[in-house]
């Protein structure tokens, strides 16, 4: 599997080694041996999680598999930079604010009694915003 990650997408030999090791640890099987489908991915708080950028809660929508359009187009609003040549970016400050308000309103959300937000296997590698 690493040398087909590695030649689809173009990565290194390392990265290539750790996404199939990172799906398999997500799914509790073993990267060695073990066989998992893509969608098996979209495990409720192995990737995605509550309170998502672009998807929403779990409960209100268990296909995880697309995003949902309104959040979409929240997202590319709240964009506040702007790069050398002048086109509009992301800052930190703005997907922290972003950020912060999906998971007042997932958590507040009444239609969610279920609301989770339990460290996810994909948050320890990509970090929080502290960490940024």
């Amino acid at each position: 599997m690493t040398h087909a990650v590695q030649t689809s997408f173009n990565l290194s030999s390392t990265f290539s080694i750790f996404i199939p090791t990172f799906a398999a640890d997500i799914l509790h099987k073993d990267s060695k041996t073990g066989t998992f489908d893509l969608a098996e991915l979209s495990i409720h708080n192995g990737i995605e999680h509550d309170g998502s950028f672009l998807r929403q809660d779990a409960r209100l929508d268990p296909k995880q598999d697309k995003p949902y359009l309104p959040l979409v187009n929240e997202l590319l609003a709240s964009a506040t930079g702007k790069d050398s040549a002048g086109n509009i970016v992301f800052t930190h400050a703005d997907l922290s604010r972003v950020s912060g308000k999906r998971r007042a309103e997932a958590h507040a959300n009444t239609n969610n009694p279920e609301f989770t937000l339990t460290r996810t296997a994909l948050s320890g590698w990509v970090g929080r915003g502290a960490d940024v």
